[in-house]
């Protein structure tokens, strides 16, 4: 079997590597993209590591050009931070760049990694389920910039992938976490720099999903058969409240300096506030705080993890309570 990973030495791209050289059997090759600064990358004798700029297609069809064949492609690489710009290069254009890229290698099946910031949580009604049901975001001039690159990502594979008969399976995870990641998930609160840190609500649930959790899911979702065209949301057992996180949270980390609690009635007046300022300032407050960005990230839900082990038999390998520890201990 041949393997491809791109965004390979990231976060949970480095787990993932490790579930396949552990469980893909003696018969797996593992082709692994990196960009050419991510050289740390320690590669094993199944794990043969491919420098190349996803952005730009002469790379990728160079880095591709001696692979005849692979069965699966698990496409982890997006641009997290930086400008606009970026994220649309390394996300839209890049993830672009590798399907036509690999037209000719007979692919089997197209992992794509998603994400929760592709639904349209407007839609929901406050303590609603979230499903892989959830329509996904159709007005993107309202929402920040991973959400729309990451929306226009899936939207395109989708297109790209039919075109070239490649058959997709889509992975979205929550909020992934765990040892050396920022240990203040947004869903908690909205941090002011400088300031002060917002956390409203506090029964609202957070849609945790360890490192190690999602690795296995994405795992899965390449190996199982009879899914394709299925879309598959990873979220933990035993999901937190805000309340019962900032509980662990301070037992191993201390309090959250400048820490303002505000009830959800509340919040919604200081939303009302922030775009009253940025309408009035034209643009000079710029707009970090919106009704629409609030209904898309901090209103109550319930979210659900049945489809994902009906269908892969997944189940999470690391609970909720260790997993917050090792993420407070670094362990």
């Amino acid at each position: 079997m041949h393997v491809l990973v791109t965004g390979a030495g990231g976060y949970v791209g480095r787990y993932l590597i490790k579930r396949l050289e552990n469980e893909g059997g003696s018969r797996t090759q593992i082709f692994s993209i990196l960009r050419s600064q991510d050289r740390d990358f320690i590669s094993a004798k199944k794990n043969e590591v491919l420098f190349c700029d996803l952005s730009q297609f002469e790379s990728v069809k160079n880095a591709l050009k001696d692979i005849k064949k692979i069965d699966v492609v698990y496409h982890l690489a997006a641009v997290t931070s930086g400008s606009h710009f970026e994220a649309m290069m390394g996300t839209v254009i890049g993830t672009k760049n590798l399907l036509y890229g690999l037209a000719d290698k007979k692919v089997r099946r197209f992992v794509l990694v998603s994400s929760f910031s592709v639904y349209k949580m407007t839609t929901l009604l406050p303590w609603a389920v979230l499903d892989e049901t959830c329509p996904m975001e159709d007005n993107l001039t309202l929402r920040d910039s991973y959400s729309i690159t990451k929306t226009r990502q899936e939207k395109l594979v989708n297109k790209i992938c039919y075109e070239l008969k490649i058959p997709v399976v889509v992975v979205r995870p929550g909020k992934i976490y765990g040892s050396y990641s920022y240990p203040i998930p947004p869903q908690l609160g909205l941090n002011i720099p400088g300031l002060f840190f917002l956390y409203m609500g506090g029964s609202h649930l957070i849609p945790l999903t360890y490192v190690e959790n999602v690795a296995y899911a994405i795992h899965l979702a390449g190996i199982v058969e009879n899914i394709d065209g299925e879309v598959f949301n990873v979220v933990d057992d035993d999901l937190p409240t805000q309340k019962q996180f900032l509980k662990q949270y301070k037992r191993y980390m201390g309090k959250i300096p400048r820490t303002i609690k505000v009830p959800d009635s509340v919040f919604h007046v200081i939303v009302r506030i922030f775009e009253f300022a940025t309408r009035i300032t034209k643009g000079n407050i710029p707009p970090v705080l919106t009704r629409y960005r609030a209904e898309n990230l901090w209103k109550p839900l319930l979210y659900d993890n049945t489809h994902i082990k009906k269908r892969l038999g997944w189940t999470p390998i690391i609970s909720t309570q260790q997993g917050l520890k090792r993420m407070f201990t670094n362990e």
